[in-house]
């Protein structure tokens, strides 16, 4: 309902300029989504939680979480898995695949080829 009501609203008299006008239909968008939740359902702690939830999670500081999932990162680092050896192997062999296809790829600017020569040059 209030979205066609703003769409009314901005067909007759257009599409708003100012910031201010913009941030209040947001809110009142907003604030019409909340209360449909609420009245959605019977159960009235489940929908006074959700909506509660739904509030902190939106104005919840971004920041302030990023620091804190930085500190237990620098509290408790992941543990590192070392590789078995068929691990090792099959990731060697895929590798060397992937490097010898790339070789074989043709370059359009001779970039490729400028630097093979180069590199033959200093080997030798």
């Amino acid at each position: 309902v209030t979205g066609f009501i703003s769409f009314v609203v901005c067909y007759r008299m257009g599409p708003p300029k100012n910031q201010r006008s913009k941030d209040l239909i947001k809110w009142s968008l907003q604030l019409a989504a909340i209360g449909a939740i609420f009245f959605s359902s019977a159960y009235r702690e489940a929908t006074t939680g959700f909506c509660i939830a739904l509030f902190v999670c939106y104005y919840f500081p971004r920041t302030l979480l990023a620091r804190v999932s930085s500190l237990y990162r620098r509290r408790f680092p992941p543990k590192r898995r070392l590789l078995t050896v068929e691990e090792f192997n099959e990731q060697g062999a895929r590798e060397t695949i992937k490097a010898l296809d790339e070789l074989r790829e043709p370059r359009m600017d001779g970039q490729q080829q400028q630097l093979m020569v180069q590199r033959a040059a200093v080997s030798t």
